[in-house]
């Protein structure tokens, strides 16, 4: 980090982890969404998103976790996955 970044600041690994993990499941999100579209659940896939859009927006204003990157991050994970495993259900009453 400290090459391609400031090497003044500390970015912890924790955060860096949870951060990679919401990557991963953003990447099996969009595959499962681009499957949804393909089965004709357009209408479901983006209820799917922007229902857990709204769930992160909802995560960052209640607060829980003081650091705002920190709940920044564990957000996206929680919504990636959440909008993973809401995607692959609707793949699966499609098949």
């Amino acid at each position: 980090m400290d090459v391609v970044f400031d090497h003044k600041h500390h970015y912890p690994r924790f955060g860096l982890v949870v951060l990679a993990l919401g990557m991963g499941a953003h990447l099996i999100a969009g595959t499962l969404n681009q499957a949804a579209l393909a089965r004709g659940a357009a209408r479901q896939a983006a209820v799917a998103w922007m229902s857990c859009a709204v769930g992160f927006v909802a995560w960052m204003a209640i607060a829980v976790v003081d650091d705002g990157l920190l709940r920044a991050q564990i957000g996206y994970l929680a919504a990636t996955v959440v909008l993973g495993i809401w995607l692959y259900s609707v793949d699966r009453s499609h098949t």
